[in-house]
C-alpha cells in the first residue's frame, strides 16, 4: 500500500478536539476481521481515536462500537495500528438492519496528529 504526503484529515486551528463520521458501505454477510488506523501522532499530550460503528436503522439508538484503535505516545514518522478484537456486536454485516460508520476523533487541534487512511479488514 503507498500513501500520499498529505494528510485525508487533520485539525490545525486552535482550539476544542474534534470529530467526524464516515459513513462505510460493507459487502451485505462479511464477517470483519478488524481495522487498521495510519497516521501519524507527533504529539505527546494528545492522539488520534478510531471506531468502526454501527447502529440500527429504523431508531436512534446509540451507536455500537465494533473496533477502536487509540494512538499513544509521539513519532515523526508515519505509523499503522490495528485492532482485530470485538469491542461489542457482531462480526457479521447485516446492511438490512444496520448502518455502519468510521468516527474519527482527534484529541487536540494541531498539525502534529494526521489520518492517513482506514483500512476495514473483512472476509466471505
Amino acid at each position: 500500500m503507498t500513501f500520499s504526503a498529505d494528510p485525508i484529515y487533520t485539525l490545525t486551528q486552535p482550539g476544542d478536539a474534534g470529530y467526524c463520521y464516515a459513513p462505510v458501505s460493507l459487502p451485505q454477510g462479511v464477517r470483519i476481521d478488524g481495522i487498521v488506523l495510519y497516521y501519524l501522532d507527533n504529539e505527546i499530550s494528545a492522539n488520534i481515536e478510531i471506531k468502526l460503528q454501527r447502529h440500527y436503522q429504523p431508531t436512534q439508538d446509540a451507536y455500537k462500537t465494533l473496533f477502536t484503535v487509540t494512538t499513544s505516545g509521539a513519532g515523526n514518522w508515519i505509523s499503522s495500528l490495528g485492532d482485530w478484537t470485538l469491542d461489542d456486536g457482531t462480526r457479521l454485516v447485516n446492511n438490512n438492519s444496520y448502518q455502519y460508520s468510521l468516527r474519527l476523533q482527534f484529541q487536540a487541534a494541531t498539525d502534529q496528529l494526521k489520518c492517513f487512511g482506514v483500512k476495514i479488514v473483512y472476509h466471505y
